[in-house]
């Protein structure tokens, strides 16, 4: 494993005293597109990934679920394959993988795409009752699966939100509280293109929220939310945002306080792409918007926030590259950060924050690295300027339903 070590000035009118480290964690060919992150605690993290098993392309390629796990806080890794038949489209962002436990319980949810017919697609569980040391898989069902997302309650109780293809279009959300034994499958939202960058959160065993994306163009293309107290039973559909003019939603990310204190971020394409925040203080019924990112930014997005007032989030960039915001007023103000990765990043890409001070950045770079980037308040050091990753082309400009990556 190779370490790099540094620290860096936040690119922002405040600064924040803090080391970043990044970790590469798997360097086999192929590796770290489709990542999902877990960390339970400072020491323990789970990273779970495909690696394309052929020279990523166009078309449905073989590829493999992989799970990385560190029990040092990211310094070690211990690498193994959960799923050799995990097939995918080798070219464009599925949203395929999301992870999550309780205790020593894992699960992982993934998408399986064997070809270009909606009845082959696949979504499947991996489960783990010994913190990844074995694991049974089992496929959950047919005819979509992409854009999951995935919330881990306790052993017994996990959410899944995804999306169906085809005559069942739309956004739909699998639940168990049998430990896996058995499944309900519920229908949230129906439409084609409805559900895409689905994010999932949960703060108790009835009461969850999901952020997703409705590309049906031009009647909506915007932010909405579906929330529950009842275990879905009965669920409220909110309109996050409609835009004028643009597209938003894409890469929505949701991290829930509570009850009441919710926050999603996204983006905003609209001539160039702008990275906002949504915020609902009484539950999701009603939110307000704030702009994190006024540069490029988008695509995807991951957010944790706290009780304190304090929210951290990571989003892709262009040049190809990522960055770390951190506010401490719940979203007023922002400080900005690249991440200093001297390789182009690419949009696939995750957060975990165990603590606040303590964030864990899992991404795949463009030669097809999985790393991890740690960055951590507890430890100072000198402050240098980080400067973005030079400048290639434009190809990585951001499309309607997916983005294109990993071009041959």
């Amino acid at each position: 494993m190779h370490h790099l070590l540094l620290a860096s000035t936040l690119l922002a009118s405040q600064a924040l005293a803090a080391t970043w480290t990044i970790t590469e964690v798997d360097t086999s060919p192929y590796t770290g597109a489709e990542n999902a992150i877990y960390a339970p605690d400072a020491n323990t993290v789970y990273i779970a990934y495909k690696q394309f098993l052929e020279p990523p392309r166009k078309g449905y390629i073989p590829a493999a679920l992989k799970l990385a796990k560190s029990i040092d806080g990211g310094q070690g890794w211990d690498l193994s394959f959960i799923d050799m038949d995990a097939i995918q489209s080798g070219d464009t962002l599925e949203q395929s993988v999301s992870i999550g436990g309780s205790g020593d319980t894992i699960y992982i949810a993934y998408f399986v795409q064997p070809s270009g017919l909606f009845a082959s697609y696949q979504l499947r569980v991996a489960k783990s009752s010994d913190a990844g040391a074995t694991w049974t898989t089992r496929g959950l069902l047919s005819g979509g699966g992409a854009f999951n997302a995935l919330k881990v309650v306790d052993q017994d109780t996990v959410y899944i939100s995804y999306i169906m293809e085809g005559v069942a279009s739309g956004l739909y959300v699998a639940q168990t509280h049998d430990g896996g034994d058995t499944w309900n499958m519920q229908l949230i939202e129906s439409g084609i293109g409805n559900g895409l960058y689905s994010s999932i959160d949960a703060v108790d065993t009835q009461t969850v929220f999901v952020s997703y994306y409705n590309s049906l163009y031009p009647q909506h293309i915007d932010l909405n939310f579906a929330g529950s107290t009842d275990a879905l039973a009965t669920v409220n559909l909110v309109n996050v945002e409609h835009p004028v003019t643009g597209f938003v939603g894409l890469g929505s990310a949701i991290s829930a306080v509570d009850n009441s204190t919710i926050y999603i971020t996204y983006e905003l394409f609209a001539g160039g792409s702008q990275v906002k925040l949504a915020t609902s203080s009484d539950g999701g019924s009603t939110w307000s918007s704030s702009f994190i990112e006024p540069d490029f930014g988008g695509v995807n997005t991951a957010v944790k926030g706290f009780a304190s007032g304090t929210i951290y989030t990571v989003y892709w960039t262009f040049p190809p590259s990522a960055k770390l915001a951190k506010s401490e007023d719940r979203g007023s103000t922002w400080t900005r950060m690249l991440v200093p990765e001297p390789a182009l990043i690419e949009i696939f890409l995750d957060l975990a924050v165990p603590q606040e001070g303590l964030a864990y950045f899992s991404y795949a770079t463009r030669d097809r690295v999985l790393k991890l980037a740690i960055f951590d308040e507890s430890v100072e050091g000198s402050l240098e300027p980080v400067m973005p990753p030079t400048r290639s082309t434009r190809e990585d400009r951001v499309p309607v339903r997916r983005h294109v990556a990993f071009k041959p």
